[in-house]
Formats: C-alpha cells, sequence, structure tokens
C-alpha cells in the first residue's frame, strides 16, 4: 500500500472513511483527555475530516498530517476560509484561523515529518490513521507509524479509534487491531484505559461484524 493508492481513492472518491459531521466517539470521549482550553491537538492523515472544525470550535488549535492535497483543499473549502500555503522542503503548509483558533495542516508522508515541523502537540487525534495502515513486509507501515507520532509529539495522550473484526473475511482497509498488536506499538510508551469495547453486527459501512474500540492513552 502506496501513496499511488490513497492518491487513486480520493481521485475516485471512494472515501467511505470521509464523515461530513463530527465523529459521535469523538464527541463523547475528548473530555477524558482533560485539555486546558487553547490546547493543540495532532490529528494524523486526517483528510478533510469535520473533527478539525469540532475540535477548532471548542477552543484549541489543530494541527494535522495528510497525504493527499485534494483531501486538504477540500478540509478548507468546506470551512469557507482561504488558507495561506507555503512550501517546506517536500512539504507543503495550509494554514488558516477558524472558529478564532489556528489550523495548520502539512501535506506529505508523515515520515518526512518532524518534531520542529509540528511544534507543540497537547494530544492526538487518532481516529482513521492507525486503522488505515497494514503491518506487514516489506514496510511495516503500522508500527513505523506508531513510532513516528511518539517521536513527533513528545508522547502526547491519544484518543484512539480502532474496530476489530475478522480480517480474514475483511481485507483492509481498515484493518483490524487487537488488544495484543495495540499493546506491542504502545505500551513501553502508554498507560492503555479502554474507554469502549462494544460488539457492533455492523461496526463497518459495509456491515461487516465486530467490536467498536475506543481508547485513552496516557503517558507513563
Amino acid at each position: 500500500m502506496d501513496a499511488t493508492f490513497w492518491q487513486n481513492r480520493w481521485a475516485k472518491q471512494k472515501i467511505g472513511f470521509h464523515e461530513p459531521v463530527a465523529n459521535p466517539k469523538l464527541i463523547k470521549y475528548f473530555d477524558t483527555l482533560q485539555l486546558a482550553s487553547g490546547s493543540r491537538i495532532f490529528v494524523p492523515l486526517c483528510g478533510m475530516t469535520y473533527d478539525i472544525a469540532w475540535l477548532a470550535e471548542q477552543g484549541h488549535d489543530v494541527v494535522g498530517a495528510e497525504l493527499v492535497e485534494s483531501a486538504v483543499a477540500g478540509l478548507f473549502d468546506s470551512l469557507k476560509v482561504v488558507p495561506t500555503i507555503t512550501q517546506h522542503r517536500n512539504l507543503t503548509l495550509y494554514h488558516a484561523e477558524y472558529a478564532g483558533r489556528a489550523i495548520d495542516v502539512w501535506v506529505g508522508d508523515i515520515f518526512n515529518l518532524t518534531a520542529s515541523d509540528i511544534g507543540q502537540v497537547d494530544a492526538i487525534y487518532d481516529r482513521a490513521a492507525l486503522v488505515a495502515l497494514p503491518d506487514t513486509l516489506p514496510d511495516y507501515l503500522r508500527s513505523r507509524y506508531a513510532r513516528q507520532l511518539i517521536d513527533l509529539t513528545n508522547g502526547a495522550r491519544q484518543l484512539l479509534v480502532t474496530f476489530d473484526f475478522d480480517q480474514e473475511q475483511r481485507p483492509g482497509p481498515p484493518f483490524a487491531i487487537t488488544v495484543e498488536q495495540l499493546q506491542t506499538y504502545y505500551d513501553k510508551n502508554y498507560e492503555l484505559e479502554s474507554l469502549e469495547d462494544v460488539y457492533l453486527e455492523a461496526v463497518l459501512r459495509d456491515g461487516t461484524p465486530g467490536r467498536s474500540l475506543v481508547w485513552l492513552l496516557k503517558e507513563k
């Protein structure tokens, strides 16, 4: 799974993962992050999610990262704001003010980002990033991503949404993530607290049954 895969998905508008409203799990569990007003939240592999607008409306600055530039352009179009666009090495930065808060979205490969690019981050909200990445040879993208997230944010606490289902019956993305896998990625850096573990007859939009999980990852 390479950049072309996601470029093609957006070009063909095969973006069933996109939600036109704020995610209900974000709204329900956001307060568990215990953030002060004006905190800065990182949203990795953000697409054009409305969750960014919701976070800004709650009084927080947001920094995102996304591979596909058309998705980022669509995000700012949906917010009805005109961003300032600047080039930084092989990355592009979109910046704008929305609801009185700063929104910065980096366009490019998340593995090319540095902590100095991202800046200070108080928390991470991951709804569709970890589950979007495979963890197979030769790249082990999911393991690399988890490590990169820790390095970029100095291990900031996370609100994480995942799924667990029969992957043999439904190839990814999204990908099923077991508790044991999650512990492998994050247990050295975080205390993992389960906020939700619910079996649903249709955990995915295509009707795949499985478990819907929400995690709070707190610094050790």
